[in-house]
């Protein structure tokens, strides 16, 4: 992926597995935290440029200058089926793409890093 520098970039997403974990996320921010995010979920109408929170199978199809992966875990993504939910996650970086996980890392990181 090409570099570019943070200020250039206008579109981020944090990408979550499942809609309950982007809810969880957004719910966990504070106040201050939650007016410069917006939560994309079922009942969206609207996109704007800023800081997205998601899930993976909303997010398929859009594209965002900078892409955060949450919990990418063994656990969290260990069947067939998890590699292509991560595999979608993943492309949805245009410049920047960062990959968090807290222990064992997902064996399908490798794939798309």
């Amino acid at each position: 992926m090409e570099q570019t520098s943070f200020s250039e970039n206008t579109t981020f997403a944090i990408i979550c597995k499942t809609p309950a974990a982007a809810n969880k996320l957004y719910s966990a921010l504070d106040k201050k935290h939650r007016e410069c995010c917006l939560l994309i979920d079922e009942d969206s109408t609207e996109f704007h440029e800023g800081i997205i929170i998601t899930n993976a199978y909303l997010a398929k199809g859009l594209e965002f200058d900078c892409v955060i992966l949450s919990e990418v875990t063994d656990k969290e993504y260990s069947s067939e089926r998890d590699r292509q939910i991560l595999y979608i996650a993943a492309t949805r970086a245009l410049h920047e793409l960062e990959i968090l996980y807290l222990g064992k890392k997902s064996k399908f990181i490798s794939e798309i890093k």
